[in-house]
């Protein structure tokens, strides 16, 4: 019986040499070699694109159409700030699903 408690005790000696050499950190050897990083760049993601529209004063079928499209706009904007759902106030969308 006394070997196996001498075993227990030694691996239980262990552990706790195994517990106390992980708190210490990193060992001097370990400190002292060298580590290769490479860095290097990732492709870029668009995730959104909304392109802006602009029209020279020059043309003025394309302005005319330009100015017809926020006229129309403008009116939804309207029409939606005297709906009775419209909040004029920030948000913060959550999907918990």
């Amino acid at each position: 019986m006394e070997t196996s408690e001498d075993e227990r005790e030694k691996k239980a000696k262990e552990a706790e040499k195994a517990k106390k050499a992980a708190k210490k950190g990193l060992t001097e050897k370990q400190l002292n070699e060298e580590i290769n990083i490479e860095l290097s760049e990732t492709e870029t993601m668009t995730l959104l694109l909304i392109p802006g529209v602009f029209v020279s004063g020059d043309r003025e079928e394309e302005f005319a159409l330009i100015e017809k499209n926020n006229k129309i706009y403008k009116e939804l904007q309207d029409k939606k700030i005297s709906s009775d759902a419209f909040i004029d106030r920030g948000s913060q969308t959550m999907n918990l699903t």
